[in-house]
């Protein structure tokens, strides 16, 4: 048996009520004084599983239109959103080096071939790109 939780039932309650509205968890941990860990505990307790409770949406996978133009992925240390990959991948295609582009937007040089390969804007693909010699 552990350690009783320090918020009722109700005070769970109304977390997850926020969380459902569009607070992350590692926000309400912050602010609430406990792990995340505990947190899923509590949901797991609840029966809240994220993308299959009703109304509850899964920020861990894409939605089905993509993801909005101003959606920061919280992985990126370069804080990289789709529209700046677009940006990113433009200035790729016409031909400025991938070496100069991963420095300025703190990404690897495999990470733009990658999204370069994934949203079909290779320079293979594309009759307007422009090749650079290298060195």
């Amino acid at each position: 048996m552990g350690k009783p939780s320090r918020y009722t039932d109700d005070e769970w309650d109304a977390v997850f009520a926020r969380e459902k509205a569009g607070a992350r968890r590692s926000e309400l941990a912050v602010e609430l004084g406990v792990s995340v860990s505990t947190l899923n505990w509590q949901a797991k307790k609840r029966g809240i599983r994220r993308g299959v409770t009703p109304g509850w949406v899964d920020r861990r996978r894409r939605p089905e239109g993509g993801w909005p133009a101003d959606h920061v992925f919280a992985q990126s240390r370069g804080g990289m959103t789709p529209a700046r990959w677009r940006t990113l991948l433009a200035r790729y295609v016409a031909g400025e080096a991938i070496e100069a582009l991963a420095l300025e937007h703190a990404v690897a040089e495999a990470t733009i071939s990658r999204q370069a390969a994934a949203q079909d804007m290779r320079k293979m693909d594309r009759p307007e790109a422009v090749y650079r010699p290298r060195g």
